[in-house]
C-alpha cells in the first residue's frame, strides 16, 4: 500500500514536470512523508525539477546523493555526468561514465551518453565505437526511445554516417512525442533493423 501511494506521489510530481510546472512538482515532493523524500526515485524526480531550472549545481548534488543511496541504478551516475555536462565540466562528464560502464553490462543508456559526449568533445574516433556498443545492448528499445528525443544525439548520427555510413537513415520527429526511426545497415552495426515508429 506504501509504495502505490509513493508512486501516485511520484507520477504526480512527473507530471508536473511534463508540463512545465515544477513549482507544483517541487510541491508534491514536499507533501511526501519524510522516508519517502529520500528515496532515489524521489530524488530522481528533484534532480528533473533542478535541470529544468537549470540550476546544475543542485542537480549535481542530487546525482550525488542517489549515486551514494543505490549506486546499482543507473540513472544517478548517468544524471550526475549530465549534471558535470551542463556546470561546463564535460570532460569529467566522459571520464564518469568510463568509470562505471562496466557496472551496467547489457545497458544501452552509457555507450549513448559517451557518444554524445565524445562528439561534443571532439573525439570522432570514439564516437562511433560508442553508437556500435550502444546498439548491441540488451535494452535496445530503451535507447531508442531515448535517441529519438534527444537533440544532441542527431548530431551524433550525423557524424557516424559522415564518417562511416553506418547510418542509413534517420528520420528524427519534427515535434515531441512523434515518432522517428533510425535505420542501420546490417554491415557496419551488425544489425539489420530500424528502431521507432516506422
Amino acid at each position: 500500500m506504501n509504495n502505490i501511494l509513493m508512486d501516485h506521489c511520484l507520477n504526480s510530481a512527473r507530471g508536473w514536470v511534463e508540463l512545465g510546472n515544477c513549482i507544483e512538482a517541487s510541491r508534491e515532493l514536499d507533501r511526501m512523508i519524510p522516508a519517502w523524500r529520500t528515496h532515489p526515485a524521489t530524488l530522481e524526480v528533484r534532480w528533473e525539477i533542478y535541470a529544468r531550472g537549470k540550476l546544475w549545481n543542485a542537480a549535481f548534488e542530487m546525482a550525488l546523493a542517489i549515486c551514494e543511496l543505490a549506486p546499482e541504478r543507473i540513472d544517478g551516475w548517468v544524471l550526475q555526468a549530465e549534471s558535470l555536462f551542463h556546470r561546463n565540466q564535460e570532460m569529467r562528464s566522459r571520464d564518469l561514465l568510463i568509470s562505471v560502464i562496466d557496472r551496467f553490462p547489457g545497458r544501452a543508456l552509457i555507450p549513448f551518453r559517451l557518444a554524445c559526449y565524445s562528439h561534443h568533445l571532439g573525439f570522432t574516433e570514439e564516437v562511433r565505437e560508442w553508437v556500435e556498443l550502444a546498439f548491441t545492448c540488451g535494452d535496445f528499445d530503451e535507447l531508442a526511445h531515448r535517441a529519438l528525443r534527444e537533440p544532441a544525439f542527431e548530431a551524433v548520427l550525423v557524424k557516424v554516417r559522415e564518417r562511416c555510413g553506418t547510418v542509413r537513415r534517420a528520420e528524427l520527429p519534427g515535434n515531441p512525442g512523434s515518432a522517428g526511426r533510425i535505420v542501420f545497415q546490417e554491415a557496419d552495426l551488425g544489425v539489420g533493423t530500424s528502431i521507432g515508429a516506422g
